[in-house]
């Protein structure tokens, strides 16, 4: 059986931290991964706020050897970048609707990277004008998504696994813009 890998697209934080984070605000549901919990409680879970995410079908890991969601930040810094800064593996995808066109999922392992180890996949974005898109590698339409995230993915898992630090990194940044 096959992996299925999906890379989906969140607003981030300037890159020139150590890491690469959801952006933040104290109000809304900023999109992206909550390595802390959505809810503060240590839960591995990402917030999803596209409309084409509402189209997959309930998948699980009967269907496929792993589920693994790639995270690709959009900085903006002086110019845009498309980075893929870690992934989370997940037994199924079944999205639970936390408000009007926003979602959330959880993952069961994680895999995060800094931000100089992150992979910078802005050329093939942008050249196939993706920034907002969700890729999948079953896509029926676009065959070539399976190849780019294959490779994104073994890339990503190559780095050293910085995930307790990311953690504590992206409970740092809630903790400041609550008080």
């Amino acid at each position: 059986m096959e992996k299925l890998i999906l890379s989906i697209p969140f607003y981030a934080t300037n890159s020139h931290d150590e890491f690469v984070a959801r952006a933040t605000s104290v109000n809304g549901f900023e999109t992206g991964p909550y390595p802390e919990g959505f809810n503060l409680d240590g839960k591995l879970d990402c917030i999803i706020g596209f409309k084409e995410f509402e189209k997959l079908q309930r998948v699980s890991k009967d269907e496929y050897s792993s589920i693994i969601i790639l995270f690709r930040a959009i900085t903006r810094n002086t110019v845009v970048n498309h980075l893929i800064i870690g992934f989370y593996e997940t037994d199924y995808l079944n999205p639970k609707e936390i408000a009007p066109g926003v979602y959330k999922i959880n993952g069961t392992n994680a895999h995060f990277v800094s931000t100089n180890d992150s992979i910078n996949v802005s050329d093939q974005i942008i050249a196939y004008n993706l920034q907002n898109k969700i890729l999948r590698s079953n896509s029926q339409n676009h065959p070539e998504y399976s190849q780019w995230l294959t490779n994104w993915y073994n890339e990503i898992i190559s780095k050293e696994n910085k995930f307790e630090h990311y953690k504590q990194y992206c409970l740092d940044l809630r903790q400041k813009t609550i008080s």
